[in-house]
């Protein structure tokens, strides 16, 4: 991890753990003005650091929070309201953040060990300090340590096969070159531990993901829900015309069209909530938005083709 994100994002931890330590009352315009400007040099330095990154994108909370803080001023009066809103925008940035640094950290310890179990044993005794000296920020041993300090959870239990590799490198860490054989131990110990901690990894990112999807999910049955009741009451629109302009109409034929159509755009939806049942993988997601725009633009079409008969539905 670059020493800029490290100050970047324990720092947005403290904003954000500042405010979540506070009850309404205690939230002032004094902190949102000192905090407002901390974080607008904090943006600048992250655009510097990570323009490949869009703060916003990244840490959307966070960026809520800030928005926030900037929207009050001087000459408004303090509402328990907007310090309550505050108060629950901080504990969700602060969520996001943990989140985000947890996973840095653990690609950081990924990296370290992958480039350790490319070692040769031959050349290790010059090595052994980087990946346990705490003053080289991206060592094994250093990204363990801000593990801990930020509370993410006992390392010990989760990583037990790196803490015994760990171990080892200290022990061999005291300037007495050992043999070949020693190090050659160590080397095919830190391949195991990079298997423990890439599995962690990996349900990481499985984890991320469900959430996400279940997220997502829960967006699209909302817009089903909707387009639903959308269409059933176009559906009584359109036997509402059927009804005023009678069988003799020049229009029936197109009514009766217009009301097959919504049928089958019920239909459609019926089909849509079905793929909604199963669990959602990143292609499904994609299928579901292509069918999703498809019958979207299906809808529309009903609609203006009912717009020449008047009325709004």
């Amino acid at each position: 991890m670059k020493e800029d994100f490290k100050k970047i994002g324990y720092t947005l931890r403290e904003i954000s753990e500042y405010f979540c330590k506070k009850t309404p009352r205690e939230v002032t315009f004094a902190d949102a003005d000192n905090y407002d400007y901390e974080i607008s040099e904090i943006l600048q330095k992250w655009q510097k650091a990570f323009p490949e990154e869009p703060f916003e994108k990244v840490f959307p909370c966070f960026d809520a929070l800030w928005e926030e803080l900037a929207s009050w001023n001087a000459q408004e009066c303090w509402t328990h309201e907007r310090a309550e809103r505050i108060i629950r925008l901080a504990e969700k940035a602060l969520k996001e953040i943990d989140d985000y640094l947890k996973k840095r950290i653990i690609e950081g310890i990924v990296k370290e060990l992958e480039i350790l179990s490319s070692e040769n044993s031959r050349d290790f005794f010059y090595s052994v300090e980087s990946y346990v000296d705490t003053y080289y920020e991206d060592s094994i041993c250093a990204l363990i340590l801000k593990w801990e300090q930020l509370g993410y959870g006992d390392f010990d239990s989760l990583f037990p096969v790196t803490v015994k590799l760990v171990a080892k490198l200290k022990s061999v860490n005291d300037g007495v070159e050992r043999p070949r054989e020693v190090y050659a131990d160590i080397i095919a110990l830190a391949k195991d531990a990079l298997k423990e901690v890439r599995e962690y990894k990996d349900f990481m990112i499985g984890e991320e993901y469900n959430e996400k999807a279940q997220r997502i999910k829960v967006r699209m049955q909302e817009m089903i829900a909707a387009e639903y009741k959308y269409v059933d009451s176009r559906s009584e629109y359109i036997d509402s015309l059927i009804e005023r302009f009678g069988d003799s109409s020049d229009y029936m034929v197109e009514l009766l069209n217009l009301k097959k159509d919504n049928e089958d755009a019920r239909a459609f939806l019926t089909s849509l909530e079905n793929m909604l049942k199963n669990r959602l993988t990143a292609d499904g997601i994609s299928r579901f938005n292509e069918l999703l725009q498809g019958y979207l633009n299906y809808s529309d079409a009903i609609g203006d083709d009912l717009g020449k008969f008047g009325g709004e539905v």
